[in-house]
């Protein structure tokens, strides 16, 4: 995960949102034969993160414009917890996104 954030950061590509696994789920321990093993929270997450933050499935966006985004409107303001609190992993991104 570390390598993809960091060549995120260095080359600011153009990225394409995804509804259910994608690249960065290669990391997860959660998938397995390529499928998510959570696929159905996953999926909640991924429509609550494209409604809040208007967004669409398929949408092309260059990744500092994702994340002015995300930090607009779900870190910036408190509203992680309520995308993604039930998720076990929450405690490890939701401890992160509060020093943003």
């Amino acid at each position: 995960m570390a390598e993809v954030i960091r060549f995120l950061e260095e080359n600011d590509p153009v990225i394409t949102v995804a509804a259910g696994e994608d690249c960065i789920c290669s990391c997860c321990p959660e998938l397995s034969a390529g499928r998510c093993e959570e696929s159905g929270r996953a999926a909640l997450y991924d429509r609550r993160v494209m409604e809040i933050c208007s967004l669409s499935a398929g949408q092309h966006i260059r990744w500092s414009e994702f994340q002015s985004i995300i930090a607009d409107k779900i870190t910036g303001c408190g509203r992680l917890p309520e995308i993604c609190g039930d998720c076990r992993w929450y405690g490890i991104c939701g401890h992160k996104s509060k020093g943003r």
